[in-house]
């Protein structure tokens, strides 16, 4: 038994070796079986070299025409990079020109930290040099932060029955499911009634 259970710790060992070498990451988000969350979220920094492409998928809803809506930026590149060092906490972040008012009032942003942290944010209300956030970002801005616009580029439907809480309908994907442009963050949503989850894997 024991000298079994050794071998079962070599291969988890092994794979999560793998996954480091091959650039993989996975984050998790939303519970399941009755809490009271009508949208799970996670957001993953840019790969400036290359795309993010989404491995695996695992997402419940129990809303009918509930989604897993993938975010990134649009084909032109939407990046800014604020002007001031905001406060932890700061829904007003100054930022290089506006040009041709790209961002505007709904919009979907990412804010990049340089230590990797990503904050999604909603826009208030955005003018030519600073931008409103109807949140604020979740710590002290610094040289080498980023704001990037990101728009809805792929959805895959989940939710066929809404069966309720508890027997949730389930998608499940594997291979390559989507990719982001160059230098791009990448933000997943699934939206629900009253319980959802989201689980995914990317490669950058």
């Amino acid at each position: 038994m024991k000298r079994h259970m050794g071998w079962m710790v070599l291969v988890a060992l092994a794979l999560i070796a793998a996954w480091a070498i091959a650039g993989l990451e996975s984050k998790y988000n939303g519970t399941y079986g009755g809490a009271a969350d009508t949208a799970a979220e996670v957001t993953f920094g840019p790969n400036q070299s290359g795309p993010t492409v989404v491995k695996s998928i695992y997402a419940t809803t129990d809303l009918v025409g509930g989604m897993v809506k993938l975010y990134a930026r649009p084909v032109t590149l939407s990046r800014f990079a604020p002007t001031w060092n905001a406060a932890s906490g700061a829904t007003n972040i100054g930022i290089t020109a506006n040009t041709s008012a790209a961002l505007t009032n709904g919009d979907t942003c990412v804010y990049v930290h340089k230590n990797g942290t990503c904050d999604k944010l909603t826009v208030l209300t955005a003018g030519s040099t600073n931008v409103y956030f109807t949140s604020g970002i979740s710590a002290l801005g610094t040289n080498g932060d980023y704001l990037y616009e990101v728009t809805l580029q792929g959805q895959i439907l989940v939710g066929k029955a809404g069966t309720g809480v508890n027997t949730n309908d389930v998608l499940e994907t594997s291979g390559d499911v989507f990719a982001t442009p160059a230098d791009s963050p990448l933000y997943v949503v699934v939206n629900g009634t009253s319980n959802t989850l989201v689980h995914v894997t990317a490669e950058k």
